[in-house]
C-alpha cells in the first residue's frame, strides 16, 4: 500500500496523535516521510491482528525503480495512477483537446473571433493546471475583459446583458451555439474531478482558487453561447 503526503496528512487530521498506525506492507513516499519530519511523528506497522510489527518502513523509489501502475505527483514523490490529482490533470487535458478541435470547427465555419475568444481560454487553462503542478496560487484576473464576478453577473442574468432568456438548448440556436454547450459540459466535469481531489473528508477544500477558476469558465461559455443566440 503506497502511503502519500495528503493521505498521511488526512490520517493525521482525524487523530491529531504523535503515533500513526498503518498497514503492515505500507510504503511512504518521500513528501510523506517530510510530513513525519516535520511533525515529529512516530509511524507504528500493525499485521492483519493488530499486533505491532517493528520493521522500518522502506521509502517508494528508494532503488530508483518506477513501477509502471506509479507516476510523480510532485516532484519526486510517486502516487498511483488513479490517484485524484491524476485523474483531474487527465480531464484538463481532455478538455484542452476539445477546446482546439471546436476552434478548428469554428475556422471552418468561419467564425474567427470566436477562434479568438477560445485562445484566451485555451491560454487560461494551461495557467490553471501549471498553478496546480507547481503547486503555486492561481489568480483569475479576467477573460475577455471582463472579472470573474462580472462573469457570475452575466451569466445568471442574461436577458439583462444580451436580451436572451435562459432557455433548453436547441438545434434552432446552431451548431456554434451547440459546441459551446459542449465546452460547459466538459469544463463543468472537469470542475467535479478538482473538487473530488481537493477537498478532504470534513467538506475543506484546498484549492479553491482552481475550483472557482474553473467555476467561472462554466459560466464564461454560457454567456459567450448567449452572445451566439443574438448572432444565429
Amino acid at each position: 500500500m503506497i502511503i502519500t503526503e495528503m493521505e498521511l496528512r488526512e490520517i493525521w487530521q482525524k487523530t491529531e496523535g504523535r503515533i500513526i498506525a498503518l498497514p503492515q506492507g505500507s510504503v511512504l513516499t518521500p513528501l510523506a516521510r517530510d510530513f513525519i519530519r516535520s511533525k515529529e511523528l512516530q509511524i507504528q506497522l500493525e499485521d492483519r491482528a493488530g499486533t505491532e510489527v517493528k520493521k522500518p518502513l522502506p521509502s517508494k523509489n528508494s532503488q530508483g525503480h518506477k513501477p509502471e501502475q506509479m507516476t510523480h505527483l510532485y516532484q519526486s514523490e510517486l502516487v498511483s495512477k488513479n490517484h485524484s490529482i491524476i485523474a483531474l490533470r487527465g480531464q484538463l487535458d481532455l478538455f484542452q483537446t476539445l477546446l482546439v478541435d471546436t476552434q478548428i470547427d469554428f475556422q471552418a465555419m468561419g467564425k474567427l473571433e470566436l477562434v479568438e475568444r477560445l485562445e484566451e481560454v485555451a491560454a487560461l487553462a494551461r495557467e490553471i493546471m501549471a498553478a496546480e503542478v507547481k503547486r503555486q496560487p492561481f489568480a483569475f484576473k479576467t477573460l475577455w475583459g471582463l472579472t470573474p464576478d462580472e462573469i457570475r453577473e452575466r451569466s445568471h442574468y442574461p436577458h439583462k446583458y444580451y436580451g436572451v432568456a435562459h432557455s433548453p438548448l436547441s438545434y434552432k440556436q446552431g451548431a456554434a451555439v451547440s459546441k459551446l454547450h459542449q465546452l460547459r459540459a466538459k469544463i463543468r466535469e472537469v470542475e467535479l474531478y478538482a473538487n473530488r481531489a481537493f477537498t478532504d473528508g470534513r467538506g475543506e477544500c484546498g484549492r479553491v482558487d482552481l475550483v472557482q477558476a474553473l467555476n467561472r469558465l462554466s459560466s464564461a461559455f454560457y454567456i459567450l453561447a448567449c452572445e451566439q443566440q443574438i448572432k444565429a
